[in-house]
């Protein structure tokens, strides 16, 4: 998952087991945190991967820019 001009993206949904990449296209710091997962702080250029075993609705927010929030659907 892209986070560029300080946007996630769309709700991404993958199956359970599967995994997302949150990669920062954006030269300011970003995060992708969530009650039950955290990505690193991602620099420009970073990129982080998270598995999601479990299946349900996963919201998630930056910690550097509250306003972006994206969500991660476990089937």
């Amino acid at each position: 998952m892209k986070i560029k001009e300080f946007k996630f993206g769309e709700p991404v949904t993958i199956p359970a087991g599967g995994e997302v990449t949150w990669e920062n296209e954006d030269a300011a710091p970003h995060n992708a945190v969530g009650d039950e997962f955290k990505t690193a702080d991602l620099e420009k250029g970073d990129s982080d991967t998270v598995t999601f075993d479990k299946a349900g609705t996963y919201d998630y927010i930056c910690t550097f820019h509250a306003y972006m929030k994206g969500s991660v659907v476990v089937e």
